[in-house]
């Protein structure tokens, strides 16, 4: 999928505040969690994802897909890499205000 289809999806779905970003070569961010769910699509280079103890490398044309809280580590590749990414807000359960 290209970033134009890709950015196409994600305002079908919901997603409003998207993006496209580069991160460092090496980079390692510990363990965090956002507060909204996050869609990307990686463009160039790879990021290696440690989700609860299972750990993925994501390359160009692979999908992250992280639901808000989701607790996760990330370690950019050698070369860093380049995404598009969107965010929502997440979806409140049914009777949550």
């Amino acid at each position: 999928m290209d970033a134009a289809a890709f950015e196409a999806e994600l305002r079908r779905d919901g997603y409003t505040d998207i993006e496209t970003r580069a991160a460092e070569a090496g980079r390692f961010a510990p363990e965090h969690e956002h507060p909204c769910d996050i869609r990307a699509l990686v463009i160039a280079g790879q990021v290696t994802l440690d989700i609860g103890g299972s750990v993925r490398t994501y390359r160009s044309g692979d999908t992250i897909v992280l639901d808000a809280g989701c607790r996760h580590s990330e370690q950019n590749g050698p070369d860093g890499y380049s995404y598009v990414v969107g965010r929502r807000q997440p979806r409140r359960a049914s009777g949550q205000t």
